[in-house]
């Protein structure tokens, strides 16, 4: 709750902030110079040159040139990359060794098995007892029931990128080879025997065949898991490195222009836009202190600045060089459009962005209305697959991906996607409405099992009998 007894002297100088238009920028060029010159007479140091640039590259390229010869600026890039670079390499290093072996252990083995084996077996007693239909099952299907009981007997959690990739390409080479292979030789022992003893033969066979074929091939799928993951595990925190070297430098910047003591009187309008409570409180309090007339002058160029269209900026001995703000487009207090940039200075220099999160330009550069789902399928990236998730909506997804029916009960159907987009199965209640023929799509945990149960869970578990009427 913001204070309302603010002060006119405050309330003049929110009203300003909160009229800036992020959208539509207004950079005033002469007004940032005039702003920075009195800001430096205020804080007592010499006038010198304004340099401005409209593009982030140029700028903070500016920027570096000029401070790293600085000992200081050296100094913290020495100390983030220590600090950062270091432990994450090696972290990551280890995730990706780790996920190569676990992918093809004694345990990860049995419990692939154990699926292979549920469903080859399911596959050839629907074919009457011709084993050779067990060599045709659906891979895929089994594959992802495989890879999840695998991975649960592994005790780790998707959330790692790199432990997943090794795991998945590990898993991917070996899985469909042993099961093959295996299904072909238990398909040709069973052949041999007659009556009851046909099927004990075929599973027989297939177990041990599996387990053979799996054992001779872990060496082989785990090598190539771990150098294939390996090169990656340098870039994940070498990219942290770099925004920590950045934010270090920038922070050490600013304190070497503010003499280290004084910088506290800025705010940067990132900060302004989200921390919009502090900002009243600590207007309320400088407009009414008795300092207000020795810390004004130090403070209120920034407000004319921000106006003007500041967006960041560097002191240095000799000039100062600001960034102007780019077009920000900005909904429920997180960068978001649709099919354009939400951070724009240039059409070659923008970023885009869904609700917060960085996205590629091949996506964020079209109108989510024409997002396929077929993506999903083709994105390694956990978090991207969830904002195409987001962007696509579920019914559409339904429909592209062709989702099996696992259980029906009146107008409801519980659904599952069957391709592994998502760190769990995508499992869906379907609604169709007896009057209008609408369709809802709601997304229900994947250990539900039957329609009824889902539909309880998303009526915050009252049983649906309670309150569906008959049309």
């Amino acid at each position: 709750m913001l204070p309302t007894d603010l002060s006119p002297k405050a309330q003049q100088i929110i009203d300003r902030l909160s009229a800036i238009d992020y959208e539509n920028p207004n950079i005033d060029e002469q007004r940032i110079r005039d702003a920075f010159s009195r800001l430096l007479k205020a804080l007592n140091q010499h006038d010198r040159p304004v340099e401005i640039y409209r593009s982030f590259d140029a700028a903070f390229d500016a920027a570096s040139e000029v401070m790293f010869f600085d000992a200081a600026w050296q100094k913290a890039i020495n100390a983030a990359w220590k600090v950062v670079y270091d432990p994450q390499h090696e972290a990551a290093l280890e995730a990706a060794r780790e996920g190569a072996s676990a992918a093809t252990s004694d345990a990860a083995l049995e419990t692939v098995r154990k699926a292979a084996f549920d469903a080859g077996l399911a596959a050839a007693k629907k074919g009457m007892f011709d084993f050779d239909a067990a060599s045709d099952a659906p891979h895929f299907s089994v594959a992802k029931a495989a890879r999840e009981a695998a991975f649960r007997t592994a005790k780790k959690t998707a959330i790692d990128p790199l432990w997943n990739k090794a795991w998945n390409i590990a898993f991917d080479m070996m899985f469909p080879w042993a099961w093959r292979e295996a299904s072909k030789a238990a398909s040709s022992a069973a052949r041999t025997v007659k009556g009851a003893a046909k099927q004990a033969a075929w599973g027989d066979a297939f177990n041990a065949a599996f387990r053979q074929l799996w054992v001779s091939g872990r060496s082989s799928a785990s090598m190539v898991a771990w150098h294939t993951t390996r090169e990656e595990a340098a870039d994940i925190p070498r990219n942290l490195t770099l925004a920590a070297v950045r934010s270090v430098a920038r922070i050490a910047v600013l304190e070497a222009a503010f003499d280290g003591n004084q910088n506290s009187a800025w705010r940067n309008r990132n900060e302004v836009a989200t921390e919009a409570a502090m900002a009243v409180e600590i207007a309320d309090f400088i407009t009414s202190s008795r300092q207000y007339k020795r810390l004004s002058p130090v403070w209120m160029p920034f407000v004319d600045a921000l106006e003007a269209g500041l967006f960041c900026f560097w002191i240095t001995q000799t000039k100062v060089m600001v960034l102007t703000s780019p077009v920000m487009r900005i909904q429920n207090e997180q960068l978001h459009a649709d099919g354009k940039p939400a951070v724009q200075w240039s059409d070659w220099e923008c970023y885009y962005f869904w609700r917060g999160v960085p996205i590629p330009q091949k996506y964020g550069a079209v109108l989510s209305q024409n997002w396929r789902s077929q993506w999903l399928l083709q994105e390694p990236n956990a978090e991207l697959r969830r904002v195409l998730i987001q962007g696509i909506g579920y019914d559409r997804i339904v429909q592209d991906l062709e989702a099996v029916e696992l259980d029906a009960w009146r107008e409801y159907s519980l659904l599952m996607v069957q391709a592994d987009i998502d760190v769990e199965p995508i499992c869906l209640l379907k609604m169709t409405c007896p009057s209008t023929n609408h369709i809802h799509v709601l997304r229900t945990p994947p250990d539900i099992t039957s329609a009824r149960e889902a539909i309880a869970w998303c009526n915050w578990d009252i049983d649906p009998e309670t309150f569906v009427v008959e049309s």
